[in-house]
């Protein structure tokens, strides 16, 4: 299986990597456990604030979209061995766990089973985004008011 890496260049994945699926607004994430398939969170569409744990064909998770390995805190910890990324991983399949877009969701999920990290670099880009958008905000008005 090829998938394009970061630098572009085709790449196969490793079991314990984590893979990212670009969506048109977020990007979706898993991990890869070899053989073709990954373990991913997905938000459970009739149970609010729940998720499903479930192994699915790498192919059928990307659809249409395009994904890549990106084991994207590798820079910041170390990765668990691998036995304990698949031990764990698998302990988790078809288990009904809180599903949080800010706290918990699919990335928080792929980074806990891959450095033992729950973590999500793209909702914390959001949300320094939006604390900036509000700092300035209110510098502008306070502009506006204290100063014009």
């Amino acid at each position: 299986m090829m998938i394009i890496g970061l630098q572009g260049r085709p790449e196969s994945p490793n079991v314990g990597d984590l893979i990212e699926f670009s969506r048109v607004i977020y990007s979706h994430w898993a991990v890869y456990v070899g053989d073709g398939y990954v373990i991913h969170l997905t938000k459970n569409k009739n149970k609010p604030n729940k998720g499903e744990v479930k192994r699915d064909r790498l192919l059928y998770v990307a659809g249409c979209f395009r994904y890549k390995v990106n084991n994207i805190l590798d820079y910041k910890y170390e990765r668990k061995e691998i036995e304990l990324i698949l031990q764990d991983a698998n302990s988790a399949l078809g288990k009904n766990v809180t599903y949080n877009l800010v706290t918990h969701n699919c990335e928080h999920f792929a980074t806990n089973l891959r450095y033992g990290k729950p973590e999500s670099l793209q909702v914390k880009k959001v949300l320094y985004s939006a604390l900036a958008i509000g700092s300035v905000t209110l510098l502008l008005i306070y502009l506006k008011i204290f100063i014009f």
